[in-house]
């Protein structure tokens, strides 16, 4: 997603408050901050990456199966798929909420295990995404995005600066 630079701030000011309170305070300000990006999402603000639905489209008509692990929480990525209308093309969306440990790498290793996929590439922008990737012996595709950084990025197998250029890349087949 594309944020504008107000409405990060405002994100960061959220964020810089949620880690000086108590847990409850810190669950009212999580609460806060996904039901403002739940609505700047509704209200239009945000949008896809360029070309993240051509590069959907094309990966699906190949006959990969496609899953999300987001740290995001369910409310937040259910509105996304809702929004832009992404189930066309995922055949799962799994949030760290789905796994009691809280760790992506778990949640990964659940969706192959749950999912029966013997192969799997992940895509991401962070280091999480590719410590996550390491953990699970997954090749990993890293994106220059607005979060990512070079230092990060030099972890991924593959970096790619337009999602499209995945489509480019030999790659094994994600396979079930």
């Amino acid at each position: 997603m594309i944020w504008t630079e107000r409405y990060f701030r405002r994100i960061v000011f959220l964020v810089m408050l949620w880690t000086t309170h108590a847990d409850d305070e810190w669950t009212l300000v999580g609460q806060i901050f996904q039901g403002a990006l739940i609505t700047h999402i509704e209200q239009g603000h945000g949008t896809l990456y360029p070309g993240a639905e051509a590069t959907l489209l094309a990966l699906k008509a190949a006959d990969n199966p496609l899953y999300v692990a987001s740290n995001g929480w369910n409310i937040y990525l259910d509105a996304i798929v809702k929004y832009y209308k992404l189930d066309r093309w995922l055949d799962g969306v799994y949030s760290i909420e789905d796994v009691a440990s809280l760790k992506k790498s778990d949640l990964v290793r659940h969706i192959l295990s749950n999912h029966q996929l013997a192969q799997a590439t992940v895509v991401g922008d962070r280091i999480s995404d590719f410590m996550t990737a390491r953990a699970n012996q997954l090749p990993v595709i890293g994106c220059r995005f607005d979060f990512s950084n070079e230092t990060e990025l030099a972890e991924a197998d593959y970096i790619v600066s337009d999602l499209r250029d995945i489509l480019k890349l030999s790659l094994a087949p994600l396979s079930k």
